[in-house]
């Protein structure tokens, strides 16, 4: 595998990680489970370090500032206001894979 190829696999594998952790993390608020706030933290831990090479700093950078706001919404209990930042988290992800991908 090229140089580029295993680059981008590595970048498509740290972020359906973040993805799938968010996806757990929405369901399970959606759900309002009592493992919520552990499955966040999943979420958070997933995001708080530079990806592979660094390529997508950009993005995880807006996913923390995404992740924070749908923070304080849930503590305020605006609950559409927080999913709302969580369904943009999750479309910037995709959207990025797509991107990565080159399809």
């Amino acid at each position: 595998m090229s140089g580029d190829r295993s680059m981008s696999a590595a970048r498509t594998a740290h972020l359906l990680g973040i993805s799938a952790n968010l996806n757990m993390a929405t369901i399970s608020l959606w759900g309002q489970s009592p493992r919520a706030a552990a499955i966040l933290g999943m979420f958070e831990a997933s995001i708080r370090w530079e990806g592979p090479g660094g390529h997508d700093e950009d993005l995880l950078v807006r996913l923390r500032d995404l992740f924070e706001e749908a923070k304080k919404y849930h503590a305020r209990e605006d609950f559409p206001a927080m999913m709302a930042r969580l369904r943009v988290a999750y479309d910037l992800v995709s959207i990025r894979i797509i991107e990565i991908s080159g399809e």
